[in-house]
């Protein structure tokens, strides 16, 4: 059910779930026991929320994934480099397009597509305002204003609003995002929705370790991240150990850091957990890390 601002009326829920029923609800996808497939597109199995797939494959409908695959073929990953260049040229923020590329059969067979993080959710609007994904999309997302803010150019955001107006609906956890999407798309655009997070609090509490930890874990991809001021702090810190967990690109801007910093990527959600476990103490972890952050930016 909804409210009359279009929000969910029930607690925390699980996105999968809430952006099936919502499109269900809105008469745009029809979803039944054994018969519909729903195509979750991700970063990580479990930080993308795919964990609870069995959920739903448990009410009878088939579920597929994006990263079902061992590795990307090579014309999917040539695609993935000429996708990022032009979406570069015109000013705009990428993405993995190689994965969504390699599912292109799987995808345009599935009554639903749900995207669980920006980072593959941007190249499948941009592929769908194309005509080259082709089925209704539930858009979950986890700091968007922040990538839309960075796009350059009127052209840039023309495009990209018209990618997400298409769209069949925006779910985000912070209800100030919602006000934010909802207004930078105007009238007109699809619902979007704000759903609580739910999560399991003792799941992510930092151990207080006798040794063999770290003093500061941070985790995260979002743009605000600064892990060149961490990596700073580390440097005036020499006798503190800290770990950082972000992506790929964040890897190549830090470069070498100091002997005290210890970096990662592309960690599942368990082991961003025992990472955020392995902090000495409560109060040791980076401001902003926790949860919510372990799974928005590994499934970046």
């Amino acid at each position: 059910m909804l409210d009359e601002r279009g929000n969910p009326t029930a607690s925390a829920e699980e996105p999968l779930g809430v952006g099936v029923r919502i499109l269900y609800g809105c008469g745009r996808a029809r979803l039944g026991p054994a018969s519909s497939l729903l195509f979750v597109c991700g970063r990580s199995r479990t930080a993308s929320g795919s964990g609870r797939a069995d959920e739903v494959a448990a009410r009878g409908v088939r579920v597929r994934h994006n990263l079902e695959r061992r590795s990307i073929p090579p014309w999917a990953r040539l695609g993935d480099g000429v996708a990022r260049s032009l979406v570069g040229a015109v000013g705009g923020y990428g993405g993995d397009f190689g994965s969504i590329l390699a599912s292109l059969r799987v995808a345009n067979t599935s009554d639903v597509i749900v995207s669980t993080v920006d980072r593959v959710g941007i190249p499948l609007i941009l592929l769908a305002n194309l005509g080259i994904v082709r089925r209704p999309i539930v858009y979950i997302a986890i700091g968007l204003p922040e990538r839309l803010a960075q796009l350059r150019g009127t052209a840039a955001r023309r495009l990209y609003r018209r990618a997400l107006r298409g769209t069949r609906v925006i779910l985000s956890y912070a209800d100030s995002e919602v006000a934010w999407l909802r207004d930078w798309l105007g009238p007109g655009g699809p619902p979007v929705v704000f759903i609580p997070f739910g999560v399991d609090v003792h799941a992510f509490r930092a151990g207080h370790n006798a040794g063999g930890g770290v003093d500061v874990v941070s985790v995260g991809a979002d743009p605000q991240r600064d892990f060149k001021l961490l990596v700073a702090v580390a440097e005036r810190q020499p006798e503190l150990s800290f770990h950082v967990v972000a992506t790929e690109e964040w890897g190549r801007v830090l470069g070498k850091p100091p002997a005290n910093v210890s970096f990662e990527s592309g960690l599942s959600l368990e082991q961003v957990r025992d990472r955020l476990a392995a902090a000495r103490g409560d109060d040791r972890a980076a401001p902003g890390d926790g949860p919510g952050e372990a799974r928005r930016g590994l499934a970046h």
